[in-house]
């Protein structure tokens, strides 16, 4: 389980990836329930640790992620998926067999050593467990990252709150959002190629352009999308996993059945 000290760290380093560098005012504006003060101590101790980075323009601060941040990520993924693979499934051999040579993730690991050690992990995880609870386990997995990076749910509640109803805001955003509506079924889609890359998620970028990865892990982005659209639209909804690229795919898509 992780420590409060180290959830922040996590929670601003996620704040950073999002945008690449961040001033001080954007981080405090990303992880809304945290006092300023609170994060001037964590970043200070972020660049002292050199997971973060920090450059002076003038009378304003910037702050970046460096590798070793990057990969501090992973490790924050592994110990979530031990975790609710701890919660959901509660066999430790199970849980031991799909966590196999986890512990040799650590900060300096690289790309592909990262997403081969998750494409592993995923293939005993199917063999292992049945496919809902292996789905539903993922499923948290992405929880934890939405919940660790609210900021992107939060623009989208903002913009929510600009309109009058929720099917205005549907109407409306449309195309912005990267989403189709049809009827009680919004199909949310995502096109990572377009920006050079396979996946969103950086854990499993690394994985070679001639392997693909279990339709499992993408349950975790299935939970991601969950958490968004619950928090947009305040209500519960379902999720599908359609397909994605990580799985051979030529887009990510999902169903959010209202």
């Amino acid at each position: 389980m992780l420590s409060v000290a180290k959830y922040l760290w996590l929670r601003i380093l996620d704040v950073l990836n999002d945008r690449g560098e961040s001033t001080f005012k954007e981080i405090v504006d990303g992880i809304l329930d945290t006092s300023p003060t609170t994060l001037n101590l964590t970043l200070k101790e972020l660049v002292d640790q050199g997971v973060a980075k920090k450059r002076v323009s003038g009378r304003r601060s910037y702050y970046s992620m460096t590798e070793k941040g990057r990969g501090l990520g992973a490790i924050h993924q592994i110990e979530d998926l031990e975790e609710y693979l701890d919660r959901i499934v509660g066999e430790e051999a199970i849980r031991k067999k799909v966590m196999e040579g986890s512990e040799k993730v650590t900060a300096a690991s690289s790309e592909s050593e990262i997403a081969n050690w998750y494409k592993g992990a995923m293939e005993r995880l199917d063999a292992l467990v049945d496919e809902t609870t292996r789905n539903l386990v993922m499923e948290h997995c992405g929880y934890s990252c939405a919940s660790a990076n609210r900021s992107h749910i939060n623009k989208a509640i903002a913009t929510r709150k600009e309109y009058k109803s929720i099917g205005e805001f549907l109407e409306a955003e449309e195309g912005n959002l990267g989403f189709t509506r049809e009827g009680n079924v919004i199909y949310q889609i995502y096109t990572p190629q377009k920006h050079g890359i396979r996946c969103y998620c950086s854990l499993v970028r690394g994985l070679s352009a001639d392997q693909n990865m279990s339709p499992t892990y993408c349950h975790c982005s299935a939970g991601f999308v969950k958490k968004f659209w619950e928090g947009v639209l305040e209500r519960p909804v379902k999720v599908e996993l359609i397909h994605s690229v990580m799985s051979g795919a030529e887009e990510c898509k999902f169903a959010i059945h209202l």
